[in-house]
């Protein structure tokens, strides 16, 4: 015999808002009230990959460019403890 006793839903978040609007551009041009793009109904769905694609590479930009300046900062240090030019 078994107790069960709660339902987990861990790991089930459920439809969420892009794809909702995908959803609902998706049946509206479907139904031919809507004459968008296929891109633009599929927009809710790229989108977001997107936007976090173009962070993560400005992010990945940036810390090379703080690299670069961190190397130059220690060799200019060094040359000056050093009295070379």
């Amino acid at each position: 015999m078994t107790d069960i006793k709660t339902i987990s839903t861990e790991g089930s978040r459920g439809i969420g808002f892009f794809q909702i609007l995908f959803v609902t551009f998706l049946v509206l041009k479907l139904a031919g009230i809507i004459h968008w793009s296929w891109w633009w109904v599929t927009a809710p769905l790229w989108i977001p990959w997107a936007i976090i694609g173009s962070l993560l590479v400005i992010l990945a930009i940036l810390m090379i460019a703080v690299r670069r300046a961190e190397k130059r900062l220690k060799k200019a240090r060094r040359r000056r403890l050093t009295g070379q030019r």
